[in-house]
């Protein structure tokens, strides 16, 4: 069903990174998404969420994987620790949702 992803990016400057599927080991086509983190601010690292949608076709023992890169290396996939004051859960890196449809 879809894609989310925390990009965070530690420099000073706005950093491109790239994501898209892989069916069986193959890239899909038109499944990549061309992504700007934005650069770090005084409060710190500068980040933004992605969240993207594709219908796929599958049968019995297909698999996906999610691929990404990026030319930075202040560029990561973050996900932070559950979190005091106030209370708060972990946040993760990346969610997938899937959904059959029969």
């Amino acid at each position: 069903d879809g894609v989310a992803a925390k990009l965070s990016n530690e420099s000073g400057t706005i950093q491109e990174a790239d994501m898209w599927l892989r069916k069986n080991g193959s890239d899909v086509p038109l499944t990549n998404r061309a992504i700007y983190g934005p650069k770090q601010r005084a409060g710190g690292h500068g980040h933004v969420v992605v969240h993207v949608r594709h219908v796929i076709g599958m049968k019995a023992n297909d698999y996906l994987e999610l691929m990404w890169s990026t030319q930075s290396a202040d560029v990561i996939l973050e996900h932070k620790d559950a979190q005091t004051n106030p209370v708060r859960p972990a946040t993760p890196s990346v969610m997938v949702t899937m959904q059959r449809v029969a």
